[in-house]
């Protein structure tokens, strides 16, 4: 299966994040998976970053290159007033709520009520940008971010 088909699969796979393509030449991929995550973990808001895992498919291609697929996990926060099915997405969009409206529920054992507005960070992005900025030499990244909710 070629490279353009494998990408056209992801995007087209539910729940699928993030797609990079990198050069492999003795890369060790577990590291270069770990410090993506990492990166993306280290940009994203406080709140958050201590309940984020990811996990993680790499695939080699014959031609010199591979694949990491990350899908986040602990996406979904139920005690709310409605489920947030993906808080990372809404924390990279963003809200902005009517405050007598605004969600409850339960958060580290607390009642809270969301904050009524929010401006969204791109902070996925940013934790891409990072990784890319600290690949090795030699070592090149072509990223394709396949779900929009996160850019």
């Amino acid at each position: 299966m070629s490279l353009e088909s494998q990408l056209l699969a992801w995007v087209k796979s539910k729940g699928r994040t993030i797609v990079q393509q990198v050069a492999v030449k003795n890369v060790d991929l577990n590291a270069l998976t770990a410090s993506l995550v990492s990166c993306i973990q280290s940009a994203m808001p406080p709140a958050l970053a201590s309940g984020f895992t990811a996990s993680a498919n790499v695939s080699r291609g014959g031609d010199g290159t591979a694949s990491i697929s990350l899908e986040f996990e602990n996406k979904t926060r139920v005690g709310f007033t409605k489920p947030v099915y993906d808080i990372y997405g809404l924390f990279t969009q963003g809200w902005d709520y009517d405050p007598a409206i605004a969600p409850y529920g339960i958060w580290h054992g607390r009642r809270v009520r969301a904050r009524p507005s929010y401006v969204g960070q791109a902070f996925v992005q940013s934790g891409v940008d990072a990784w890319k900025a600290s690949l090795p030499s030699g070592v090149e990244a072509d990223v394709q971010i396949v779900n929009r909710l996160y850019t």
